[in-house]
């Protein structure tokens, strides 16, 4: 009983682990993403301006 008991702590444990995971991912795929729209809009708005000097 207090090894099945143990089991499945160490499932639920591994689970929560992998969310934690996915989310880490998820989080670090965001800022990346972000980072790469403002060097987007930095590189359009530095193309536009130096055409109408």
């Amino acid at each position: 009983m207090i090894r099945l008991y143990a089991q499945k702590l160490r499932l639920h444990r591994a689970i929560l682990l992998s969310v934690d995971f996915l989310f880490f991912l998820y989080a670090f795929h965001a800022a990346i993403s972000i980072r790469y729209w403002f060097a987007i809009d930095i590189a359009i708005r530095y193309r536009y301006r130096s055409y109408r000097a």
